[in-house]
């Protein structure tokens, strides 16, 4: 009984195969995955310089608004006595929130 079960299990089993569209399929599924896999891994480390990068030049752009720089009165800033100070301060701003959506937007595509 068991060997009939297991006859006919095989040859159940034999039209099931399947022949693969060309001989090379394999192998080039495998490239595929593995060029996939370093470009993965490629972009994961720049999306980790480019985080660090931008913290670094936010706070660097930070400090150099607000430590003063030539005359050493701890009162003044770069811009304190420019009537430009705010519009520079704003486009700063802007520039800051304008990377800050792109990178989210990158890391979010990439963590998917």
């Amino acid at each position: 009984m068991e060997y009939q079960n297991d006859k006919k299990l095989k040859e159940l089993l034999s039209y099931s195969y399947t022949e693969m569209p060309f001989e090379d399929f394999e192998d080039e599924l495998m490239n595929k995955i593995s060029e996939e896999q370093s470009r993965n891994s490629i972009i994961s480390k720049d999306l980790k310089r480019s985080w660090i990068f931008y913290i670094c030049g936010i706070i660097s752009g930070v400090l150099v608004l607000l430590i003063p720089l030539s005359d050493g009165n701890v009162q003044s800033g770069f811009f304190e006595q420019s009537i430009i100070q705010p519009f520079v301060i704003v486009g700063i701003c802007v520039i800051i929130l304008l990377f800050t959506e792109k990178l989210i937007k990158v890391t979010v595509k990439h963590t998917r």
